[in-house]
């Protein structure tokens, strides 16, 4: 379980919940950039 505690761990953690994160605000535009179109032919 100590391990688990290293500070490159901690940081792994930190980098992929970053990434994360910023992948989800880039699909989130993505489908704002999609469906501005398809309101307007409706």
């Amino acid at each position: 379980m100590l391990s688990m505690l290293q500070p490159c761990y901690i940081l792994l953690a930190a980098l992929v919940g970053w990434a994360n994160e910023r992948q989800q605000q880039i699909i989130a535009f993505q489908n704002d950039q999609i469906e501005a179109p398809l309101k307007k032919l409706t």
